[in-house]
């Protein structure tokens, strides 16, 4: 992916305005940008957002300067929002390791100086055309609901690409939340972006006094 194009791009987050990407610096594979606000000066955007929200609007954005194609990368927080980096994560990575984790930290190894991550963002482009797509989009349809499980299964049965973003929590390397959306077949525009979060846990029993 040309990560470059994101330069000058806009993201909005909530309770800190409207956001500018900045090209910081090329570090080893990775592309990392800064944010800038409109006093022009760099902002940290801090670990307390909702990053599954900021990592599936990049990424929207990405694809659309990229001219609707993505390949598969990953994205990942600096500690305290000081900036974010991006790399490819190509086929032959893919087979090496298991994960997009064990790949992001065998490339952050090769960094002169090693920078701390907390959220990172693993993003795909499933195909409709995959033999195993009904198999695994019917398997989550089960798992969601309201808007997001409507959403689901118009996709399954119009089978549409889509953009898949997995948000990690990089020190527990747990997946925190997902979001998904759809691509159009007729014109390749992209569907609104869904968000998936965890369902909180039903507390056993009465508390105890």
């Amino acid at each position: 992916m040309n990560f470059e194009k994101l330069q000058n791009q806009q993201i909005n987050i909530k309770g800190l305005g409207l956001l500018t990407l900045k090209l910081a610096s090329n570090k080893g594979n990775f592309t990392v940008f800064e944010y800038i606000n409109k006093k022009e000066q760099k902002v940290e955007i801090g670990d307390e957002i909702d990053y599954l929200v900021l990592f599936a609007e990049i990424t929207s954005i990405l694809n659309q300067v990229s001219g609707n194609e993505i390949n598969p990368f990953v994205m990942v927080s600096e500690m305290g929002g000081k900036g974010i980096y991006f790399i490819d994560f190509p086929g032959d990575a893919q087979k090496k390791y298991y994960d997009s984790f064990g790949y992001l930290v065998s490339e952050q190894k090769k960094l002169e100086q090693n920078p701390n991550f907390s959220f990172i963002g693993d993003v795909r482009l499933e195909l409709a055309s995959d033999p195993l797509f009904d198999k695994n989009t019917k398997k989550l349809l089960r798992t969601l609901e309201g808007d997001n499980q409507t959403a689901w299964q118009s996709l399954i049965e119009e089978k549409n690409d889509f953009i898949k973003t997995e948000l990690f929590i990089y020190s527990l390397q747990k997946l925190h939340s997902w979001s998904f959306q759809a691509i159009k077949n007729q014109n390749k525009s992209l569907e609104n972006i869904n968000y998936v979060y965890g369902k909180k846990p039903k507390p056993r029993g009465a508390a105890l006094k």
